[in-house]
């Protein structure tokens, strides 16, 4: 199965990432947070952004090791993974 592979930058807030999301074309998308730097997403915005997966007909996983996003993801049931090699 193919996957998109997306990585994020720093300056992304919620419309830049929906936005991003909807160029993907293939059944599973995979946004790579920055290592060094913080995306601003709440629980609510990651909400969003399975949502707007689900609508595109795509499964939505992260790349990050910040302990709060996975923690959102978690009670999402967003799939989080170390790097894009364990994805």
């Amino acid at each position: 199965m193919k996957t998109q592979i997306i990585a994020l930058e720093s300056h992304d807030d919620l419309v830049s990432v929906r936005d991003k999301l909807s160029w993907a074309k293939t059944p599973r998308v995979l946004l790579v947070l920055p290592k060094s730097a913080k995306v601003n997403l709440r629980l609510l915005d990651w909400k969003v952004l399975q949502r707007h997966a689900d609508s595109l007909g795509a499964q939505l996983g992260l790349v990050t090791r910040r302990a709060s996003v996975k923690r959102d993801a978690a009670s999402l049931g967003i799939p989080v993974f170390v790097s894009t090699a364990a994805a």
